[in-house]
């Protein structure tokens, strides 16, 4: 191992043993003073995604939420999956997503959108807190049917159909993994719809 190998392997893991930074401000943009932050969580995920590296994607979305960027639970994501067959990397990015007292990591989400006839609007990469109540909640303008699928890499956690345009699925996540979720109007005219997330 080279000597700037072993400092930036040293720097992931005194970062992913940390407390999870504050998050971002309401804004959502990094102040001034964040950008040093940014930039080396940046060069943190760049590395991670070459080499496939866990602990250095859980340092990279550490980084970047106290930078007050808030994309950091995709990286949160990201160090999920590379973490897949190592039981004591699983568990760092668990702790991480578990310091969320339960929901999203990135806290509640809330959206409007309009979904034309047919049209199916996807949410990916959301992680929801490993051990905690996870709810996803759609409620349309009731012109027409809105069918809601929560989907996990093994196949569907959760899935609302042919219920009219409201809709509600909650689940106990067994770890932190992303799920994808699905809105589809089952109608034959456009609906706006309210998605909400805890």
């Amino acid at each position: 191992m080279t000597r700037t190998t072993a400092a930036s392997a040293i720097l992931a893991a005194a970062l992913a043993f940390a407390p999870l930074p504050a998050a971002p401000s309401a804004e959502g943009r990094p102040a001034a003073a964040d950008l040093g932050l940014a930039a080396l969580a940046r060069r943190l995920h760049r590395a991670g995604q070459a080499q496939g590296d866990a602990l250095a994607l859980l340092a990279a979305a550490r980084l970047r939420r106290a930078a007050g960027i808030a994309d950091w639970e995709g990286l949160l994501a990201e160090a999920a999956r590379a973490a897949a067959g190592d039981p004591a990397l699983a568990q760092l990015v668990a702790d991480a997503l578990a310091e969320s007292v339960r929901g999203l990591a990135a806290g509640p989400r809330t959206a409007w959108a309009v979904i034309g006839p047919g049209e199916t609007h996807a949410y990916p990469d959301l992680v929801f807190a490993a051990g905690t109540l996870a709810e996803v909640y759609i409620e349309g303008d009731g012109g027409t049917a809105l069918d809601l699928v929560v989907e996990g890499p093994e196949g569907p956690v959760c899935r609302r159909t042919g219920e009219g345009d409201i809709a509600y699925c909650a689940w106990r996540p067994a770890v932190a993994q992303p799920v994808t979720v699905r809105v589809t109007n089952a109608g034959p005219v456009a609906n706006r719809y309210l998605l909400m997330t805890n």
